[in-house]
């Protein structure tokens, strides 16, 4: 959510186009540009956050339809599957627009971490991911991503049932589909 405010108010203030210049103004300082082609990319990978509410077109939570809306806003406890085959258990629930896939902790003592909707390419059905080797493949999918570098990673999810399972698997299939038209 702060990430999500401060790329509005760096759009609603012309932030880009100040930093920009500063590092135009400074060509042979190495520790100002190198920042600069971070914060670019940075700007690219996050560009629809970047541009001002009032000036995007119809969100993603508008493409939706209400049911799905419902679920996928309420939430649900999945265990997140890491590289190494620790499961850890999230709450697994969008943001209010939808552009946003939220991992919280059940317990609320860490920050939530967030996966942009347009950063994700894809969402499977199975236990089709590094570290998936405990979990039910009848209660799980894998969401199929591209980090800022653009290389593809896969974070799995076990839901305690099948039926939750296809929720989430239809749900963020809309939410890829509406997130990019």
């Amino acid at each position: 959510y702060t990430e999500h405010k401060a790329g509005e108010e760096l759009a609603k203030n012309n932030g880009y186009a100040i930093v920009a210049n500063l590092a135009s103004q400074h060509p042979n300082y190495q520790p100002l540009q190198t920042e600069m082609k971070g914060f670019e990319k940075a700007v690219k990978l996050k560009s629809r956050k970047f541009v001002p509410s009032g000036q995007q077109q119809q969100s993603i939570r508008d493409k939706l339809d209400v049911s799905t809306v419902r679920f996928l806003s309420a939430g649900t406890i999945v265990k997140k599957y890491g590289d190494k085959g620790k499961a850890k258990k999230k709450v697994l629930k969008v943001n209010d627009d939808c552009s946003l896939l939220l991992f919280e902790d059940p317990n609320g003592q860490k920050a939530p971490k967030q996966l942009n909707m347009r950063s994700v390419k894809g969402v499977v059905q199975g236990a089709q991911a590094p570290g998936m080797q405990k979990c039910t493949p009848g209660n799980s999918f894998v969401i199929i991503s591209i980090d800022p570098n653009g290389r593809e990673f896969r974070m799995g999810m076990e839901c305690k049932t099948n039926m939750e399972m296809q929720k989430w698997l239809q749900g963020i299939q809309q939410l890829i589909q509406a997130s990019s038209q």
